[in-house]
C-alpha cells in the first residue's frame, strides 16, 4: 500500500488539496463518476461557492489554512511561544461504518474533547479517517469512519500533558488494540505553522488497519500482545472520495473547527480574516469579468 506524503507545510496543504480536487473533479465527468453526485452536492464544491464555507470545497479549505498559516506566525512571535503540542484524539464512540457515519454527534465530539484537555489553549479540527477494512474496527463488512480530532496545544508542560494523555488513554479505546486514543508529541514553534496545516486538513488518504501476528507489544505500557493492530495510508482512491462528499453533506468549515481559551480568540480573528479575503477575491473576478466587456466596473450603470 504505497503511503501518501506528510502534510507539513502551507505549500503540501495546497498541492494536495489541489491534486485531491482535480482527481476528484476528473472522476466526476468520466464513465464511472457520471451520476454519482447530486447537483446539490457538486454546487458545494464549486469555487464560487467558497463563501459558504463548505467543509469540502477545496477553495474555501485553502484559504482557511493560508490565513491560518498568517495569523498564527504573528500569533507564535507576539507571545514569544518557543514549543507546541500537536494532539491526536480519536475514540472508539465516534467510530461507525460507513453507511451509519452521518449519525456522528459533533457537538459531543467537540465536548468529548475539551474535557480531555480541560483548561488548555488549543486550535485544530474534527478529520474523518475512511478505513477501507471496516470490520476491524466496527465487526462490520463495509468501509468505517472514525471521526476525530487533531489539535494544535500551547502553553501546556510536559507534566501537565503526560498527565492529560495517561489519563485518556487508561479510560478510552482508540478502536482497535495497539492504537492509542491520545497522541502528542512536541514542536519547536518554528515548526508549528507548518505542522498546523495537517490539523484542518480535508479527509485525504484512505487506511487499513491488520494486525502484525508475533511477538509484538506496546510501545507504551511495555506489554507484550498476541496481536497488534498496525494502520497503513495511501491517497483515498476518487470513488471513495465521492463517498466523504457525501458523508459530508452540508456540513461547514466553522463547525469542523475546534478551538478553546485563547484558540477562541485566535480563530475569530482567522474565520473574519478568510471569510472577508473570499468575498474580496469574488469582488474582485466580478470587476475583471465586466471590465472585460468593456465597461469600467467603478461606474454604476443601473438608471435611476
Amino acid at each position: 500500500m504505497p503511503a501518501r506524503q506528510p502534510l507539513l507545510s502551507l505549500d503540501e496543504y495546497r498541492d494536495q488539496h489541489t491534486q485531491a480536487e482535480e482527481a476528484l473533479r476528473s472522476y466526476l465527468v468520466s464513465a464511472w463518476g457520471d451520476g454519482k453526485l447530486t447537483k446539490e452536492e457538486l454546487s458545494r464544491l464549486d469555487h464560487r461557492r467558497a463563501s459558504s464555507n463548505f467543509a469540502m470545497n477545496m477553495r474555501s479549505r485553502i484559504m482557511l489554512a493560508e490565513v491560518t498559516a498568517r495569523h498564527l506566525s504573528d500569533y507564535i512571535r507576539q507571545k514569544g511561544i518557543r514549543n507546541v503540542w500537536f494532539v491526536d484524539l480519536v475514540s472508539d464512540a465516534f467510530i461507525f461504518p460507513l453507511r451509519e457515519a452521518h449519525d456522528v454527534d459533533l457537538k459531543a465530539l467537540k465536548r468529548w474533547v475539551g474535557e480531555q484537555l480541560p483548561e488548555c489553549d488549543y486550535f485544530g479540527g474534527i478529520d474523518a479517517a475512511y478505513y477501507l477494512n471496516g470490520s476491524v474496527i466496527t465487526a462490520k463488512r463495509e468501509p468505517a469512519v472514525s471521526w476525530h480530532a487533531h489539535l494544535m496545544v500551547w502553553d501546556v508542560s510536559e507534566a501537565t500533558m503526560t498527565k492529560l494523555q495517561n489519563r485518556t488513554n487508561a479510560k478510552f479505546r482508540a478502536g482497535w488494540e495497539g492504537a492509542s486514543a491520545f497522541f502528542s508529541r512536541e514542536w519547536s514553534a518554528s515548526k508549528a505553522v507548518g505542522r498546523a496545516m495537517y490539523t484542518i486538513k480535508a479527509p485525504l488518504s484512505e487506511y487499513i488497519a491488520y494486525p502484525v501476528k508475533g511477538d509484538s507489544f506496546d510501545i507504551e505500557t511495555g506489554e507484550v500482545l498476541d496481536h497488534l493492530f498496525v494502520q497503513e495510508k495511501r491517497t483515498m482512491r476518487r470513488n471513495h472520495a465521492v463517498d466523504m462528499v457525501r458523508l459530508y453533506g452540508d456540513l461547514s468549515l466553522h463547525e469542523m473547527v475546534l478551538r478553546s481559551g485563547a484558540g477562541k480568540k485566535l480563530y475569530g480573528r482567522i474565520r473574519v480574516d478568510s471569510l472577508f479575503s473570499l468575498a474580496f477575491q469574488d469582488l474582485g473576478r466580478r470587476h475583471q469579468k465586466i471590465a472585460s466587456l468593456g465597461i469600467d466596473p467603478s461606474v454604476s450603470h443601473f438608471v435611476q
